[in-house]
């Protein structure tokens, strides 16, 4: 009998990667006369070696400008003076902090306040990790976006069943099928494959904002089926997301054009077990969360901002204690500052269980007050330009109720407010 081939073993552990390679680093063909070179000879020699027509590599300073200038503002003053104006284009930022600290709301503020800077020609991206998107959080955040029929449907059932007025068509078309722009909703399968997804919107350059909410939803393809402790999903997730940035870094290091997308993360933090361990008298000394994630997602951050709760704000004032809840404080601290921003900063903002959260007018104005760009006369009050003392526009209002109603109704007169306020805390950005 002839002998039975020996059959081929496949290894069905193996998954054939799609992912393309970056070419090799071209080498440089000195030629003979290297050595007699001058120095600007062999410059334009390594130069003209390094760089192809869709791929260059080499780039004098004046041909590789950064976009960090351009910055998408949250619409909270005080926290965008604390990170340079707002989350810088270009770039990826990331909004941590502990369960329900506001994370979410606080992407979706950034992005309602970007429908409000570029109207019909805005472009939003926001990928869900945890659920579906949250479309009564938004509305809440100020962000016009179309709503599904069957959720606007499901409204309406509560309604009935309480016997509350059903809404009319025209507060349907006004409230729930009204976007500025376009927003779109980002989905995968995986971890992996959502992250790709994210990698090619941000190559459009077309969204002014891509945001991911959150890292710790990100399911890696491999451990789906896996029974994993805490801390083996920790070390799962930070090796795909250091992969992620591999692929995400040359987007917008210039290479291939000035790229404007902000990408923001949101991520969970855990309590610091250095500060909870040290002796009583140093605890205060120490920071109360600890960041989780990616060795690269610590590199690769512009900025790295924690939100927490603070005091919880009641009807009838601080000593109203049982009373009903209305509120809290939104804290903030900067734990990593880039482009234009410092570490440490920090501050809060009232935040009410009410529409759109913080009053966003009324923090305008009291910190334009602080700083001196809002000041009062004998009757009324007027802006003033920090730098020359100028009056803004021979703008004067009769009074701070008026100017409120002005920034209200006027959105380009509040950016007006809002430079003079940014230049008065020595910040300069642009928001368009």
């Amino acid at each position: 009998m002839p002998a039975k081939k020996a059959s081929k073993k496949v290894d069905k552990t193996a998954v054939k990667s799609t992912a393309k390679k970056p070419p090799p680093v071209p080498s440089v063909d000195w030629g003979h006369a290297g050595s007699q070179l001058t120095k600007d000879e062999a410059i334009r020699v390594f130069v003209n070696g390094m760089n192809a027509e869709n791929r260059r590599l080499v780039v004098r300073a004046d041909e590789a400008p950064n976009p960090y200038y351009l910055r998408r503002p949250t619409g909270i003053i005080d926290l965008d003076i604390d990170i340079g104006g707002g989350w810088p284009a270009g770039g990826c930022c990331m909004v941590s902090g502990p369960d329900n600290a506001g994370k979410t709301w606080l992407v979706l503020k950034t992005m309602a306040y970007q429908q409000k800077l570029h109207g019909s020609s805005c472009r939003l991206a926001y990928a869900v990790t945890e659920g579906s998107f949250p479309f009564d959080q938004a509305i809440n955040a100020g962000m016009k976006v179309k709503v599904p029929d069957d959720m606007i449907e499901q409204w309406q059932e509560w309604r009935r069943l309480r016997n509350i007025p059903l809404f009319t068509n025209e507060e349907i078309q006004a409230q729930f099928k009204q976007e500025v722009g376009e927003v779109y909703i980002l989905r995968g399968y995986t971890g992996e494959e959502l992250l790709q997804v994210i990698i090619e919107a941000v190559r459009t350059n077309g969204f002014s904002c891509v945001a991911c909410d959150s890292i710790a939803g990100l399911a890696p393809a491999g451990d789906s089926a896996k029974v994993m402790d805490e801390r083996d999903q920790m070390s799962a997730q930070a090796l795909m997301m250091t992969k992620f940035f591999r692929k995400y870094s040359p987007i917008t290091t210039g290479i291939n054009g000035t790229n404007l997308t902000t990408l923001l993360f949101t991520q969970q933090v855990r309590a610091n077990m250095e500060r909870s361990n040290a002796p009583s008298n140093m605890q205060k000394y120490l920071k109360l969360w600890a960041i989780t994630g990616a060795w690269s997602s610590k590199h690769f951050k512009l900025i790295d901002l924690i939100v927490w709760n603070g005091k919880t704000l009641r009807r009838g004032g601080e000593e109203s204690e049982g009373k009903e809840a209305i509120g809290k404080m939104l804290k903030w601290e900067v734990e990593k500052g880039k482009a234009g921003t410092h570490d440490n900063k920090g501050g809060e903002a009232a935040f009410y269980y009410g529409l759109h959260g913080t009053d966003d007018t009324g923090e305008l104005i009291a910190s334009g007050i602080r700083r001196g760009v809002i000041q009062p006369l004998s009757r009324g009050v007027v802006v003033v330009r920090p730098d020359t003392g100028e009056v803004l526009n021979d703008f004067k209002a009769p009074s701070q109720k008026a100017l409120r109603r002005m920034i209200e109704l006027d959105f380009d007169f509040e950016l007006a407010l809002r430079r003079e306020v940014l230049t008065a805390a020595n910040i300069q950005c642009l928001y368009r």
